[in-house]
């Protein structure tokens, strides 16, 4: 079963069955849980990403250049 036939079944779009796939942000913990048991049962596994990376993508930098004439 691909993608598309994954997220007709789940009532979602392609795009939403991608997110969690990629274990992105966007989708509810409820329809994530739905999408992931479908993407299990048809031999997809899901990404994971450890908490050092979830805490990284959080974080905000800011760079302040101060050009000297």
């Amino acid at each position: 079963m691909n993608l598309r036939e994954i997220a007709n079944l789940a009532g979602v779009s392609s795009a939403t069955v991608s997110l969690v796939l990629n274990n992105k942000k966007g989708v509810g913990y409820a329809k994530r849980r739905e999408i992931a048991q479908l993407l299990a049962e048809n031999g997809y596994s899901i990404a994971q990403t450890s908490v050092s990376d979830r805490a990284l993508n959080r974080n905000i930098r800011f760079l302040k250049y101060v050009a000297h004439t």
